[in-house]
């Protein structure tokens, strides 16, 4: 399975749709985006491209709450 993106909306049910199955790969742009890619073949694919300040909070957690104390620093 990719990514679920959840849309929720007080007093609805919600709406779950998949995407992204296959390979993912992830890089880090000149611009300061985040970016996911899904790849289902060679002509076939699905980005989600974070904007910057959603990018820099993504970023911040996985380097700052996940990592270890020693390993502070990420190669992005």
């Amino acid at each position: 399975m990719g990514a679920q993106i959840i849309k929720r909306q007080a007093g609805k049910i919600p709406k779950i749709s998949t995407i992204g199955e296959g390979v993912s790969q992830i890089s880090y742009n000149s611009d300061g985006r985040l970016i996911v890619r899904y790849i289902r073949n060679q002509n076939d694919d699905t980005l989600i491209i974070f904007d910057e300040r959603t990018s820099w909070l993504i970023k911040n957690f996985c380097q700052f709450s996940l990592g270890d104390s020693d390993r502070r620093e990420t190669l992005w």
